[in-house]
């Protein structure tokens, strides 16, 4: 995993600060992590680098960041925000709905984030634990989507059995080797 950079780490307490400003702190804690991978994402596909700088991780649950959970219980949250960040993270909140921050919109926003990165081939190749580095991975396949009439939750299910079922099978590996 690499560190973050101070610069990184500023525009991200940014970010997660103009989230909590926005949304009167009622955002729940895993859209944080939604939304910023999403940000990283799409930032990614348009200049061919994270806008950030977040170290990501698969997780059941989708991706997941220590940098982001670190920044969330940050007690000092900066009041100001850079225009670019601000309008970064509108137009995710745009593209998935998020525009009240009551439960019912966070989790129908939440639900059409998570079944979107469920979705990408690229996630689904990622072994759990494992950091997403988008370098790594051709560009196509970043954003090449499963086409399945499976919601997120179903396929991240699948991924978890599929991992459980390769983590037994090597426990008996050495049972079968000559």
């Amino acid at each position: 995993m690499r560190k973050m950079d101070a610069a990184s780490e500023k525009r991200l307490i940014e970010a997660v600060s103009y989230l909590k400003k926005i949304s009167k702190d009622a955002l729940m804690a895993r859209l944080y992590q939604k939304i910023l991978f999403l940000l990283e994402l799409k930032y990614y596909q348009q200049h061919s680098r994270p806008f950030i700088g977040i170290n990501f991780k698969s997780y059941k649950f989708g991706p997941f960041s220590l940098d982001v959970a670190k920044a969330l219980d940050d007690p000092k949250p900066n009041s100001e925000y850079s225009n670019e960040v601000k309008e970064k993270i509108d137009e995710i909140l745009k593209e998935y709905n998020l525009n009240r921050f009551d439960q019912k919109t966070m989790g129908k926003s939440f639900k059409k984030m998570i079944d979107y990165i469920h979705s990408l081939v690229f996630y689904n190749l990622t072994p759990f634990d494992c950091d997403f580095n988008f370098d790594n991975y051709s560009f196509e396949d970043l954003f090449e989507r499963i086409n399945s009439k499976l919601d997120g939750k179903k396929l991240e299910d699948e991924k978890y059995k599929f991992a459980l079922i390769n983590q037994k099978a090597k426990e008996y590996e050495c049972l079968f080797q000559i």
